[in-house]
């Protein structure tokens, strides 16, 4: 087959064509659009394939296929680099799209003749070029071909807390700014999260309060409590409940 090579990375570009020969097709780099077309614009015979660079061109404001069709060359466009694979592996991504063009094609039209005429030759050339933009030796010097590390287990963990205490922590606060909560009564709910799904005694309550904030008597503490947990029932939106047992509140 005759292949046309775009890559703005030239190293790569002179490495993946010497490698692409190797495998025995004819393969011409070019190093970007405009020597492309030009390139294009001067061939007497359209290549079979081209194999572009992702990063060639930005793909929200210019599409390479359609500007091929506008001109009515009908030579498919893969990228060896691409950073959305559909298909169960890289050479499959590539083959599933010929198979769509033949699909969606009419027997008559020249893209279905050209595609089908190399129909063999793209499905081989495709599992070599995979090997060889995959290689470990290469894929670390192209762009969107790095594999990310797998993420350690205790990182997982720790994400899944910081989430879990973000969103707890965002609500509590939402809580607080809402029913302008008293600081007083926000120091004791502090108390109640910090020992969450734990009963907490009056006098423990009283003692940890003021430990940490202002001296604070039992009986205070008491009505602080009642006061706090009528805030809480009469939020609708809060979905704190303050329970009492048989020894001490529980923040659920």
């Amino acid at each position: 087959m005759k292949v046309y090579l775009i890559t703005s990375q030239v190293e790569i570009g002179y490495i993946l064509c010497e490698e692409i020969r190797k495998t025995g097709h004819f393969c011409i780099f070019y190093s970007d659009l405009e020597a492309f077309f030009l390139g294009m614009k001067n061939s007497i015979e359209y290549p079979d394939l081209i194999v572009a660079d992702y990063l060639i061109y930005n793909h929200d404001s210019f599409n390479l296929y359609t500007a091929l069709l506008s001109d009515d060359i009908y030579t498919p466009v893969i990228f060896y680099n691409d950073p959305c694979i559909t298909r169960s592996n890289r050479a499959n991504h590539w083959w599933g799209y010929i198979k769509e063009c033949l699909a969606f094609n009419e027997e008559t039209s020249p893209s279905y003749k050209l595609f089908k005429k190399n129909e063999k030759s793209y499905k081989s050339f495709f599992e070599k070029l995979a090997d060889i933009v995959e290689s470990d030796d290469l894929s670390q010097y192209i762009p969107l071909m790095q594999k990310p590390k797998p993420i350690p287990e205790e990182f997982k963990k720790s994400l899944r807390e910081r989430l879990k205490e973000f969103s707890y922590d965002s609500m509590i606060e939402s809580f607080r700014k809402r029913v302008k909560l008293p600081q007083n009564l926000y120091n004791t709910l502090k108390i109640f999260i910090e020992n969450k799904g734990n009963p907490i005694s009056i006098s423990k309550l009283a003692e940890i309060y003021s430990r940490r904030f202002t001296k604070i008597s039992v009986d205070s503490t008491r009505v602080n409590i009642s006061r706090l947990k009528n805030y809480i029932e009469k939020d609708p939106n809060c979905i704190l409940t303050l329970v009492k047992k048989k020894n001490g509140y529980e923040l659920k």
